[in-house]
């Protein structure tokens, strides 16, 4: 027998041989149901286990939150894009709608809506609960408070002061169809400026020492006026702030 034949004979006994200590082997090998009833999880594996499940479950709603961040951000830009839009155009036509008509004549400057032949002055000392509308300035001046309130037909006049009676604001308002009122611009200047989209008309006087600035302007159905001989930037910012109260 030669060598090459004995070599695959061996190979062969041994592969049986092989197979069966495994067979027995594995025949000693207890069964699935009794590792299991064995098996113990130690209470540090199991701890670990949970704080890798809650990371995962975090990642998991973060990412899902950016992402919805994102959408709403876009639904966001775009509803502001949309009413800026509709607020310009609005704006823009109400500045074509209505104008003053300004007549200078002997150092004073008129400005006439409609003609209202109604003199029935009343005086109060705070806003009148009877006021069917209110317009405010809601940005006044430190110190600053309402001394005296009058309504001259549909014109509503309201005054303001500081402590000592030294300062005051002079605001009006009264509506476009029924006004007619003048104020003092000899020897000053008149500008056109706006307050907010709406046209208006600025006038600076020096007087006994002093400056009193003027500020005139009107919306769709209400013109407004501001006297006071606060600075000219104060008086101006205290106009912007003027706002529909009832």
């Amino acid at each position: 027998m030669n060598k090459e034949l004995k070599d695959k004979i061996f190979c062969d006994i041994l592969e049986y041989a092989l197979e069966l200590e495994c067979e027995r082997a594995g025949k000693e090998l207890p069964a699935e149901a009794e590792l299991l009833q064995n098996l113990s999880i130690s209470k540090e594996f199991e701890k670990r286990m949970l704080a890798l499940f809650r990371v995962r479950k975090r990642k998991t709603v973060t990412k899902y939150i950016l992402s919805l961040s994102k959408k709403v951000a876009v639904c966001f830009m775009l509803v502001l894009i949309l009413n800026i839009t509709l607020l310009i155009t609005v704006d823009a036509y109400r500045v074509n709608f209505f104008n003053l008509c300004v007549t200078v004549k002997d150092g004073f400057t008129t400005f006439v809506f409609t003609e209202d032949n109604r003199e029935n002055e009343v005086e109060m000392s705070r806003i009148p609960e009877d006021w069917d509308t209110v317009y405010l300035p809601v940005s006044i001046p430190g110190g600053f408070s309402i001394k005296n309130s009058i309504s001259t037909g549909s014109i509503k006049r309201i005054i303001y002061s500081d402590k000592d009676n030294k300062l005051t604001i002079n605001f009006s308002y009264y509506p476009i169809k029924s006004s007619t009122f003048s104020i003092d611009t000899e020897d000053s200047q008149m500008d056109k400026i706006y307050i907010g989209a709406n046209a208006g008309y600025l006038s600076v006087k020096a007087s006994d020492g002093e400056e009193r600035t003027s500020v005139v302007w009107n919306d769709d159905t209400t013109a407004f006026s501001l006297i006071s001989t606060l600075d000219k930037k104060t008086v101006i910012n205290i106009a912007k702030s003027v706002k529909k109260i009832k």
